[in-house]
């Protein structure tokens, strides 16, 4: 996993967030964020893709990678450049 992340972006644009994870068997990688639900997410696999990006999407973005023999987690955490 990569380590905890902090990002700022600017409003409007569009970021992918990449979560890296490794082991055998290869791990399902799953995206969090506190008051969500996963289908309010733009998910697939390691990738969650933000776009136009708003100040509604400031905050905290978790990946968990889980293989059956132990569950890892990082975190992203963005906040939004509104000029």
């Amino acid at each position: 996993m990569e380590p905890d992340r902090r990002l700022v972006v600017n409003a409007r644009q569009s970021k992918n967030l990449t979560c890296e994870a490794t082991g055998d068997p290869k791990p399902n990688i799953t995206w969090t964020r506190e008051g969500f639900t996963e289908a309010q997410f733009n998910a697939s696999g390691n990738q969650l893709h933000l776009g136009n990006i708003q100040r509604k999407d400031i905050g905290g973005y978790k990946c968990t990678a889980v293989n059956g023999f132990g569950t890892a987690t990082g975190l992203f955490v963005i906040n939004v450049n509104c000029k």
